[in-house]
């Protein structure tokens, strides 16, 4: 059961004054403006909030989706005498991300499920997280994605392009569960 992120925004939809205020603002390139814009920042103070989040301006954890039947489930694994591992990699270089992710998986003994996000691709929202947790319990496996919006192309041993697949059967993936 594939979970896809939907836009906030379609391209008729999007103040690019607004856009270049943002930019001028927080001083960074009018394309990261745009795609913090296009998730629902579309002020430069919701802007700051998103990037510089103080004590006061986070969320209380328990107004997310399900966190009650989440903090069940945990006291429940902890008196059951379980493990629950979510597993972040932010290692931005992508040297260490296949070593790192190895000796994560070795480290554990009795988890019960392993959440993987691709800390390449932010912005995920606490539902995904929930609904991901929810879609592995019940399938015992969840890939979170969303869809490509670059043209790709695959190419023969020479490098020479030979095909375009369709974008509809292409994913980017940002969390995997287990």
């Amino acid at each position: 059961m594939p979970l896809a992120l939907k836009p906030q925004k379609r391209i008729s939809e999007i103040d690019f004054q607004q856009v270049s205020l943002i930019a001028q603002e927080l001083e960074c390139d009018k394309l990261f403006a745009q795609i913090l814009y296009n998730r629902g920042f579309d002020t430069v103070e919701k802007c700051k909030d998103f990037l510089y989040p103080t004590n006061t301006s986070m969320l209380d954890p328990f107004s997310m989706k399900n966190m009650d039947k989440l903090i069940d489930y945990l006291n429940n694994a902890k008196k059951q005498n379980k493990t629950v591992t979510v597993y972040g990699d932010y290692d931005v270089d992508g040297i260490c991300a296949s070593y790192i992710l190895k000796e994560g998986l070795n480290a554990l003994d009795d988890t019960e499920y392993v959440m993987i996000h691709d800390g390449a691709r932010p912005l995920l929202t606490q539902e995904i997280i929930s609904d991901s947790l929810e879609c592995v319990k019940k399938e015992n496996a969840c890939v979170v994605g969303m869809p490509v919006k670059d043209t790709i192309k695959i190419s023969d041993d020479n490098e020479y392009a030979i095909n375009t697949p369709d974008r509809k059967y292409l994913w980017m993936n940002l969390i995997n569960s287990y």
